[in-house]
């Protein structure tokens, strides 16, 4: 009996067993012939089971070992009886003069040409022994003749079946160090956008708690009148037609550069396409700081017009009022500027005194107080890393750990993520 009339039996089998389970189930039967009933079925099933897996306890040969294994002499159709040790199998028929071990079309008419295998073609969903058959072309003790048949070792007709369904396209996992670098957009070097946008609204609940801690007009105007109009004015009155927004500079040129650096930060630790990057001058690098900025434009929009920034929180721009002797709503396009576009230059430059500052100081002194205070170098990236609540003076393209009685410094040169 041959694998699939095995199966065969065993699928009619269990319909019947699920047909009489139907019919046990309905209100006529009581439960006596319920109780009696689910004895026998579970002796059928038991008996059913004894069938299948009879074969594998019995001697190998033709017609066991999963019913696909046989090997003949020369071109004779006598099969060999088989022998439970593959080696011993393999040593009584060469492998160049003899039909090895294999799968054959005629037991499997649905299964691909071997050709077809080899490449790892399989059509309509066939279920096939790919992973043995692709294992003949390389393994020694492994051949195929001009019948079809391909030669399999046991172990990979084990374990074909759990991989063989659906076959990999990437055999290969890309490490994290080579995300920067992988064309094959394998799902372990993609953006992680939940951490990335939780980070992100934290930052935005930061700075509207600063907002509104420090200003008592914020307060006032936020908490006053119908805020869904109020926001829709804000949004509608934005100046488009000029430059400044009547803001310190200190605000407009360095306040907001520093914002759109720790945008850039939280995008860049959360892109495995460029956490593990350090500074350098090639395409990889700016690829991934440009992918940056363009969310920190984004961010830097929603920040001033949307229903979280400043226009709802706020309602910066639908009132005026004087400031200085100026007579202003605050709005104009510098801060909409300054925050991605600064922001890119101190990304590159916090990213320069990293790599040559921050790091050799992480080498000679590991004590958390000092770890801290070198942040002060790279202050965007340092309180990016306490939005993911990692310490400030975590890297992803080294490890740092500070020397005390909660983190073990590690021995020797810093060490690259594997």
């Amino acid at each position: 009996m041959t694998v699939r009339q095995e199966r065969s039996h065993f699928k009619t089998a269990t319909y019947a067993i699920t047909d009489e389970l139907h019919e046990c189930q309905t209100p006529r039967a009581s439960t006596g012939t319920r109780r009696h009933w689910l004895l026998g079925e579970l002796l059928k099933i038991g008996g059913v089971m004894f069938v299948w897996a009879a074969p594998s306890f019995a001697q190998p040969g033709p017609t066991t070992t999963a019913a696909i294994i046989e090997m003949t002499q020369d071109d004779s159709s006598a099969p060999v009886a088989a022998s439970s040790d593959f080696a011993v199998r393999n040593a009584q028929a060469p492998v160049a003069e003899t039909r090895p071990i294999g799968v054959s079309n005629s037991q499997l008419p649905d299964a691909p040409t071997p050709a077809e295998a080899a490449t790892g073609n399989i059509a309509n969903g066939t279920f096939f022994l790919t992973a043995g058959l692709s294992s003949a072309r390389t393994d020694s003790s492994s051949a195929a003749n001009d019948d079809g048949w391909y030669a399999a070792s046991e172990s990979s007709i084990g374990t074909s079946f759990g991989s063989a369904v659906r076959p990999s396209n990437r055999g290969t996992y890309v490490q994290l160090s080579d995300c920067p670098f992988d064309e094959t957009r394998a799902r372990e070097c993609r953006m992680h956008w939940g951490p990335m946008i939780m980070e992100s609204l934290l930052f935005n609940a930061f700075e509207n708690a600063g907002n509104l801690y420090t200003g008592y007009w914020y307060r006032w105007e936020t908490m006053h009148g119908k805020w869904w109009d109020r926001y829709i004015a804000s949004a509608a009155q934005w100046h488009w037609d000029r430059w400044s927004d009547n803001n310190p500079a200190l605000d407009d040129y360095v306040g907001h550069p520093i914002m759109g650096a720790i945008t850039n930060s939280i995008w860049i630790q959360n892109d495995p396409k460029g956490m593990t990057l350090e500074f350098t001058n090639d395409q990889p690098y700016w690829r991934s700081r440009f992918r940056a900025l363009a969310w920190s434009t984004f961010y830097s929009f929603a920040w001033k017009l949307g229903p979280l920034g400043e226009a709802g929180v706020g309602h910066n721009g639908d009132h005026y009022f004087f400031d200085q002797g100026t007579y202003t709503n605050e709005t104009g396009w510098v801060e909409l500027v300054t925050t991605p576009v600064g922001g890119l230059g101190w990304t590159v430059a916090e990213d320069y005194l990293d790599k040559h500052v921050v790091r050799s100081l992480e080498q000679k002194n590991r004590n958390p107080v000092l770890l801290t205070v070198y942040q002060f170098i790279t202050p965007a990236r340092g309180f990016a890393n306490l939005l993911r609540f990692r310490p400030p003076w975590y890297r992803d393209s080294r490890i740092v750990k500070a020397n005390s009685f909660w983190s073990d410094p590690g021995e020797g040169p810093l060490r690259q993520h594997a």
